[in-house]
């Protein structure tokens, strides 16, 4: 993803599109059109960079989403170059972008993403009717529901590969999809071997999550803790408040 972003960086500007002044100002890749003649919506491309939880599943469904105006981009790029040579790293992009196995494995992500991680960041982010921020130590259960539905998507795959998924099945938590139209995107390309991947990735979600979670096993210390214990031992769902200076800033006000 770095690659996607360097290229970007570097190039841009010299594509005569809008987006160069909006890149200079906020020193990242704002892609408000790839080309004049292609006419791709405006966007910001994920912040892969600075390993934003999530950012990696965002980047794979931008890919995805707009894979047609990424390989525009580079194929102008060649054409508008003296020698009509791409670089070492932009060629590396393009081959990346023609490549099955690569596309697929961004197209799993992009589904875990709509299935998992966009709905369960959601969840924890969201706070009670009088504004109560969740604890941190109440999660045992949601994180039992995440193993529960990552196994019924290992069971069920064409609940998140055929031709028009329901979120209110394949979603963690029933919600609408963050990138309703990926599905397409994704089965316009036809790519092999779709289902024994999101299998295998999924089933190695699972162990990750089992393993990062630990603590919240049943017969723990936290899931024995009692409610007003837990109470006073409350701590943030998520670490927000330690990520850049607007999470600084609310923390101390």
């Amino acid at each position: 993803m770095s690659v996607i972003r360097v290229v970007l960086h570097n190039n841009l500007i010299s594509f005569g599109s809008p987006a160069s002044t909006a890149f200079r100002s906020a020193s990242r890749p704002t892609a408000v059109a790839l080309t004049e003649k292609a006419c791709c919506p405006s966007f910001t491309f994920p912040d892969t960079s600075n390993n934003r939880f999530q950012s990696y599943c965002y980047a794979s469904a931008a890919l995805l989403l707009y894979l047609e105006f990424f390989q525009q981009f580079l194929e102008h790029l060649r054409i508008t170059k003296q020698n009509g040579k791409l670089n070492h790293m932009e060629s590396n992009l393009w081959k990346a972008l023609h490549d099955s196995a690569t596309l697929s494995e961004l197209a799993i992500l992009a589904l875990y993403g709509e299935a998992v991680s966009y709905p369960y960041v959601k969840a924890i982010r969201s706070t009670s009717k009088s504004g109560k921020k969740q604890n941190m130590l109440d999660l045992g259960p949601r994180h039992q529901k995440v193993s529960t539905h990552i196994w019924a998507m290992i069971a069920n795959p064409s609940n998140l590969l055929c031709e028009n998924p329901c979120f209110n099945i394949a979603s963690l938590e029933g919600d609408e999809w963050q990138h309703p139209d990926i599905f397409k995107s994704i089965r316009d390309l036809d790519l092999p071997y779709l289902e024994e991947l999101l299998v295998a990735f999924f089933t190695g979600a699972d162990e990750t999550w089992s393993r990062f979670t630990s603590e919240f096993s049943p017969g723990g210390l936290i899931d024995a803790a009692t409610t007003e214990e837990r109470d006073l031992a409350w701590m943030p769902a998520t670490n927000n408040e330690n990520e850049g200076a607007l999470g600084s800033f609310q923390k101390l006000i």
